[in-house]
């Protein structure tokens, strides 16, 4: 029953496969048929040519007659050959092009959409990196099908003319040949299953050896790597995945061998018995040289061709389930792609609104952010502060529509946030992020975070937030990185930071600017620049100010105190420095320092 429910499950997975090319480029169906149609003849056609011409041979035809049959089948032979490596060619080609070109791209739109909650979790990252798996290989997964059921289709319909032909020297003979290869196929099957199983564990391992990898590349481990001396422990890490592997292969092979020695004695088995048979027949029945030369070419033909299709049904059976993990990435929750029609003007001067909103990460053992209610009004500056965990992460992954209430609800002026598609909700927000990620892309394209923008709003923009445009070599074109161009260049810490709140600025129609950490990698000099202009920068539209150095809440109109995903205490900074609580505590902490400097 297992096995029913197996292969109904396989061909589902193909069947899958298909509704996607069917949509996309059914071209590839026309090159499939073609190329297993030339496959198949062809070997047929070869096994017959020796009976042909020994034939004509031992009829004892004219020379002429004779070399003209020779350029015949010679013709035939070269088109068939011609047109079957073209086809294949051609195919193979294609199925590349198909793997890459539409279902990695899928894959990645796929990520794009993915609710951000679910993309967090270890089980989704598992899944998606399995899923990326099968569009990463030529000879595996989405091309592997697609490579795997053309050699199957050909070696079925080769098979069928090989069995035709042998049929009529004995029918027994096929029917013992098949009884042979239903042996071999358990075998196979029972290979397939031991690989199978291995492979979620060489999935972990392989995950874990592409992170030390890509960490030991990436410039940015560069400098605390040599210094603090972690090149040992990297290099000793990835000798350790190595044998690991090591030992999955070692497994693999053990575990295999058995079958594979029982494969081995059924072929040495099969071809006594075709050879054996032949030999008898022409001692005993008379069959000709002629015909005798067709059925030990089919007989020499029959195991190896019985094989390929046993060996492709295995890896096209095994490739097939591997499909199963696009299904089920495919099938994950995702934002709405749909854009709403929304005037962003209508959220202008309106108050985002938290109405007992409480969250709790998977597995966690209570929540992050706790019936939390507030109400940001419009043009104010809020600075929300408070220990590591208390919270403020993730309320503005909330707000953001990162993440979704467990209970509460969120307002956007008088419009529930869980009515706005994603992609609108988050065009209502500015972001400084405290980890700035530079893109291999121009200035104006790491500012803009797009292909088209208007260069003087970005120019304007990037000079605002600090960053003078004059001093790059190509001003808004200069490539940032070394990634592809080697002329590329790099930002400082500094300089990142400016870079962050010119692309928050770019941004047009936003209900809030979030920053967090804004002037964490600037001088004090540039920190005051910032907060000195922080209305010209900002326009006088909300903005939350996510940052442990208090000195910043003071230019904030308002003050929020998490703690243990609580709001605890809220007010202006005078206000809460004469309350004398968790914020003022807070504050004269960090103000001791600068006292005790200064005696």
């Amino acid at each position: 029953m297992a096995d029913k429910e197996k292969k109904t499950e396989t061909w589902r997975n193909v069947g899958y496969l298909f509704q996607i090319l069917k949509k996309s480029d059914l071209f590839v169906f026309c090159l499939m048929f073609f190329t297993l149609l030339f496959q198949a003849v062809l070997p047929l056609w070869q096994i017959y040519i020796p009976k042909r011409l020994l034939s004509l041979l031992i009829s004892g035809v004219s020379s002429e007659k004779l070399f003209q049959n020779i350029c015949f089948v010679g013709f035939i032979t070269l088109l068939l050959q011609g047109c079957s490596t073209l086809t294949k060619r051609r195919y193979e080609a294609k199925i590349s092009l198909v793997r890459t070109g539409i279902f990695r791209v899928m894959l990645i739109q796929k990520l794009f959409r993915m609710k951000y909650a679910l993309f967090m979790e270890p089980a989704t990252r598992e899944l998606t990196a399995r899923a990326w798996n099968t569009t990463w290989s030529n000879n595996y997964g989405v091309e592997g099908v697609m490579r795997r059921l053309m050699e199957m289709m050909a070696a079925f319909l080769t098979l069928l003319g090989f069995v035709g032909t042998l049929l009529m020297l004995h029918p027994l003979i096929p029917i013992l040949l098949f009884l042979l290869a239903g042996i071999d196929r358990k075998l196979l099957h029972k290979k397939s299953e031991i690989q199978l199983k291995l492979r979620k564990e060489n999935v972990d391992v392989g995950q874990r050896l592409d992170y030390i990898n890509e960490t030991m590349q990436d410039l940015s481990f560069g400098k605390e790597i040599r210094i603090m001396g972690m090149g040992k422990f990297l290099i000793g890490w990835h000798k350790s995945l190595m044998k690991e592997k090591k030992v999955l292969f070692e497994r693999e092979r053990t575990d295999c061998a058995p079958a594979d020695y029982l494969q081995i004695l059924l072929a040495v088995l099969r071809e006594v018995l075709i050879y054996g048979y032949l030999i008898y027949a022409v001692w005993q029945k008379g069959v000709s040289v002629a015909d005798f030369s067709l059925y030990f070419a089919a007989a020499m033909s029959f195991s190896g061709t019985l094989n390929r299709l046993i060996t492709h049904y295995e890896a096209f059976s095994r490739d097939a389930a591997c499909i199963e993990d696009i299904r089920e990435m495919m099938a994950l929750p995702e934002e709405e792609m749909t854009e709403l029609t929304l005037n962003y003007e209508d959220f202008a001067g309106k108050p985002i609104i938290f109405r007992e909103v409480s969250y709790r990460y998977p597995a966690a053992k209570q929540d992050a952010v706790s019936n939390f209610t507030y109400t940001f009004e419009a043009g104010k500056y809020y600075a929300l502060v408070g220990e590591n965990g208390s919270g403020k992460t993730t309320l503005i992954k909330l707000v953001c529509g990162l993440l979704e209430p467990d209970s509460g609800e969120i307002l956007f002026g008088e419009v529930d946030g869980r009515k706005l598609s994603g992609w609108a909700r988050y065009a209502l927000f500015g972001m400084v992020f405290q980890d700035i990620n530079l893109y291999a892309f121009t200035l104006g394209e790491n500012t803009a975070m797009e292909e088209e923008y208007d260069p003087l709003q970005v120019h304007s923009a990037l000079e605002t937030a600090g960053l003078c445009v004059n001093t790059f070599p190509k001003g808004l074109n200069t490539i940032l990185r070394r990634d592809f161009d080697p002329e590329g260049i790099d930002l400082s810490g500094g300089q990142r930071q400016c870079l962050a709140i010119a692309r928050a600025l770019c941004r047009e129609g936003v209900m809030m600017t979030i920053l967090d950490e804004p002037t964490a990698a600037l001088d004090p000099i540039a920190e005051r620049e910032i907060y000195n202009h922080l209305d010209r920068l900002l326009q006088r539209k909300s903005a939350i100010f996510i940052s442990h150095r208090l000195a910043s809440t003071r230019f904030c109109d308002e003050i929020l105190v998490m703690q243990g995903g609580t709001l605890i205490e809220e007010g202006s900074h005078e206000s809460l420095m004469a309350l004398g609580g968790i914020y003022t505590q807070m504050f004269e902490a960090q103000s001791s320092f600068y006292r005790e400097e200064g005696n």
